[in-house]
């Protein structure tokens, strides 16, 4: 079965708000607040993110792409004053201490914290720790995927909208031949 680009924009959007934000703002509503479940959801997004962006077709490669789809979140995102700037490295790291921690042995490492850090995801350059703050992480996901979208709808952007494409049939085992 074929379907429409807007249809699979629409499944996809869906399916991030459902699965991962509104899940994800339940854990916060709760008392007290389940952080590390939430986090655990939310690191989530950067993957499919930069696998969507690059119209990755396969399995696999989830460091490159997770780290990929940090970036690309942080290029979409405004600059905040004083907000340090993220290397490779650090993402890296954070892709290992925090995604890979909480995916695979359910905790974080002594290198990652949770915070009330203003930019959502802060890692400081002193000693390469790494601070988080799910509900502040949640807003700047949340408005990254409204910013992707909205790239995603304008026909001109021909390239992006393919890889899109390319990666949803994947994931959703449609042929595209």
């Amino acid at each position: 079965m074929l379907h429409t680009f807007d249809f699979k924009l629409a499944d996809f959007e869906q399916a991030v708000r459902d699965h991962l934000f509104d899940a994800a703002d339940d854990l916060l509503k709760r008392d007290p607040p389940r952080n590390l479940a939430t986090l655990r959801l939310l690191l989530g997004y950067f993957e499919p993110i930069g696998k969507y962006a690059d119209g990755y077709d396969r399995t696999g490669s989830s460091k490159r792409y997770f780290v990929r789809g940090c970036r690309d979140v942080i290029k979409r995102r405004p600059r905040r004053p004083r907000a340090p700037a993220i290397s490779s490295k650090q993402l890296e790291g954070f892709y290992e201490l925090a995604r890979c921690g909480l995916a695979h042995g359910a905790t974080l490492t002594f290198s990652v914290a949770l915070s009330a850090s203003q930019y959502g995801l802060a890692i400081s350059t002193d000693g390469g720790r790494i601070s988080v703050n799910p509900r502040e992480l949640l807003s700047v996901l949340r408005t990254d995927l409204a910013t992707y979208l909205g790239k995603l709808r304008d026909p001109l952007k021909v390239e992006l909208r393919g890889n899109f494409e390319k990666r949803w049939d994947f994931e959703t085992g449609v042929s595209t031949t």
